[in-house]
């Protein structure tokens, strides 16, 4: 029947809309055609071979040739035209690889790799982008070539020698701090030309501060400006919050996924089960208030009655297997950065910092002594046994070490530290998971731009004598102190390359455009929900969506404009390893996220479309995690590197520029 009614719309079509006609009809039987009138099928079947011809040639072509059709009679003169355009094919292509020469030229090259390809293998014009980076400058370009804006590249290295013609200075762009005072991030702004503005100004284009923002200050936000804390991140950096979102995950998915955390109680609420547990299964515990930091009011005990029935803590069991480094406990200091809640995006910075005790390890023994037992370095610093280290090139002596200096270590004893590290960024996910929700509806409610927030996180992690790591705390703003030369090192080259990854667009904050009144968040369109894609996935098709058929998923403006987000995020990363979304994250981690959205799974889809994943209609054997597993480098070896390479030398001005 639909043939029919085509065959019958044909005759009524005037001889200009022939042309518009023919595109509808691709899809139809041509040769049911034989209705059609003879002169009208000759000049369908010449079009048709000159619109493929082309559709090949230069695609954008056939818009212009369909909407700009002259009227012309169908006779044999316009079948010699038609001659007369074959034979100038060769020089219609000559002409088509001038125009690309010319258009390599005008824009820059797109890079192309795993992060940057669309599911089905190919760019359409929509989601075409480019960029081009510069001095201390990422520009971007839609696909017409425009320019879309910059994103600004910092440096460590101009700790040494500030930038005279920055951008940063030309676009008088600013920043200023609240309830914080961090020398190195001001030393590494005003380096690249900011200039910092009083904590009440409005203008400014990035607002670091040490505890969280009011609601107000946030709904103010403009879209060009950055906040390095999403609301509500004290679910994860409160030692109760983080011990009461991960017990409430053993309760949903099981104990064995989530056993990185020692059994802890929450005092006073929970003192009777305390004192129950340890009666049951005596040991020592470790006292620690729940919003502190630096080992402020952490003591141990072996007995209940050392423990005061009232006061506010979390009371943990004490991990008396610690893995030891020349007979002395450490634990790791990592950073770790979220750019985006939803979808979720971690990263991992490649270096971090090992922390030992100045006294070596005792088991059960000298419990009142916080130098055997505490690892940081605000305990130990007093201590006659400490050993500072003065050279920054030299990261493997006295009590603070360099990651890569600690895993070069492991590896010369045989330990596997590709599986080491990659059982480390399972205990990271899981923690945000845990508190994934809560952070995700507060931002929703609260955050007026889905890119205005930014986080980094201190992980301290311990690992024990069976290579198992633990999740110590979580801190919501880690110290940028420069205690030792190895600190400013690290620290430096971290905040440069986070700085450069979280993208403070090239504005000026007294010109651009701003509105006063608070900004409600739009939040994305997605019409599917992650059920129906999983559907689509392994089901064949929508059902009454109407989406089609499985993996053949168009993504919309606003999944086009995450997409292209995160693909310029990911080419600005510098020293940082994206841990999750990573090739076997769904089918690792599908299953655990609390809060429902489709744009996790779309991403997936779009960055990893091979890969098989976990559903609740079809499931694979999950990866088996070791050093093989990728997480979003090209290799195992390349991943491996990543986190045993130190960081390249040149830091030599540090010790004649600063003192300790």
């Amino acid at each position: 029947m639909t043939e029919v009614y085509h065959m019958k719309e044909i005759h009524s079509l005037k001889q200009k809309q022939v042309s518009l006609y023919l595109h509808k009809m691709e899809s139809t039987n041509i040769l049911a055609m034989r209705a059609v009138p003879m002169e009208i099928r000759e000049h369908l079947h010449h079009r048709s071979q000159t619109m493929s011809r082309s559709r090949s040639e230069c695609p954008h072509k056939l818009a212009q040739m369909v909407s700009r059709s002259p009227k012309r009679n169908f006779n044999k003169e316009n079948n010699e035209e038609f001659g007369k355009d074959q034979k100038d094919k060769t020089g219609r292509k000559q002409d088509q690889a001038a125009a690309e020469r010319q258009m390599k030229n005008r824009f820059p090259t797109r890079t192309q790799n795993i992060d940057s390809l669309p599911p089905n293998g190919k760019t359409s014009k929509q989601e075409q982008h480019y960029w081009k980076f510069e001095k201390d400058v990422m520009w971007t370009y839609n696909a017409n070539g425009g320019k879309r804006g910059g994103y600004l590249l910092f440096k460590c290295s101009y700790l040494d020698q500030e930038m005279k013609d920055s951008l940063a200075r030309k676009y008088e762009m600013t920043f200023k701090f609240s309830q914080a005072d961090s020398k190195l991030i001001r030393m590494l702004l005003e380096a690249h030309g900011f200039r910092e503005v009083n904590s009440a100004s409005s203008y400014f284009n990035l607002y670091w501060g040490n505890a969280h923002f009011s609601p107000n200050e946030i709904r103010q936000l403009q879209e060009w400006q950055k906040i390095n804390h999403f609301p509500r991140s004290s679910e994860l950096t409160r030692k109760d919050r983080l011990y009461m979102n991960i017990k409430r995950m053993q309760r949903q998915f099981g104990v064995k996924l989530f056993d990185f955390i020692p059994t802890s109680f929450v005092l006073p609420t929970e003192y009777r089960e305390f004192c129950d547990t340890h009666l049951r299964e005596r040991g020592t515990w470790i006292v620690k208030p729940v919003a502190s930091s630096q080992g402020k009011g952490i003591y141990l005990v072996s007995q209940v009655d050392q423990v005061p029935p009232d006061e506010t803590s979390l009371i943990c069991r004490y991990l008396e297997s610690p893995l030891l480094v020349d007979g002395y406990k450490c634990d790791l200091r990592l950073y770790v950065a979220v750019t985006s809640l939803d979808p979720l995006v971690v990263y991992l910075y490649e270096e971090g910092l090992v922390r030992l005790a100045t006294i070596k390890y005792q088991h059960g023994k000298n419990l009142w002594n916080p130098c055997i037992h505490l690892t940081n370095y605000s305990v130990n610093k007093f201590h006659s046994n400490y050993v500072q280290n003065e050279d920054p090139e030299v990261d493997d002596r006295g009590n603070k070490w360099s990651l890569s200096a600690f895993l070069r270590h492991l590896k010369s004893r045989g330990i596997d530290t590709g599986a080491l590290m990659r059982g480390i960024e399972d205990v990271i996910i899981k923690s945000i998971l845990s508190a994934s929700y809560q952070m995700n509806t507060a931002t929703n409610m609260f955050v007026p731009h889905s890119r205005n927030c930014f986080e980094l996180y201190g992980f301290d992690i311990l690992i024990d004598s069976h290579l198992k790591p633990w999740v110590l705390e979580v801190n919501l703003s880690p110290s940028l102190n420069m205690d030792q030369p190895l600190d400013l090192k690290i620290k430096s080259a971290m905040l440069a390359d986070l700085f450069s990854l979280v993208g403070i667009q090239v504005c000026n904050p007294n010109t651009a455009r701003t509105t006063s009144r608070p900004v409600y968040r739009k939040l994305p369109n997605l019409r599917y929900s992650t059920e129906s894609i999983e559907r689509s996935q392994y089901g064949g098709r929508f059902g009454t969506s109407g989406t089609g058929s499985g993996g053949s998923l168009a993504p919309n403006a606003d999944e086009l404009r995450v997409f292209r987000q995160l693909r310029e995020e990911y080419e600005r990363k510098g020293g940082w390893a994206r841990i999750f979304p990573t090739p076997d994250s769904w089918a690792m981690y599908g299953s655990l996220q609390e809060f429902d959205s489709p744009l996790n799974l779309i991403l997936h889809l779009h960055l990893y479309p091979n890969v098989p994943r976990n559903s609740r209609y079809y499931r694979v054997a999950p990866l088996k995690m070791s050093s093989v597993s990728s997480s979003g480098l090209a290799s195992s070896l390349e991943r491996l590197n990543c986190y045993e390479r130190a960081l390249p030398k040149g830091f030599s001005f540090l010790k004649s520029k600063f003192t300790w």
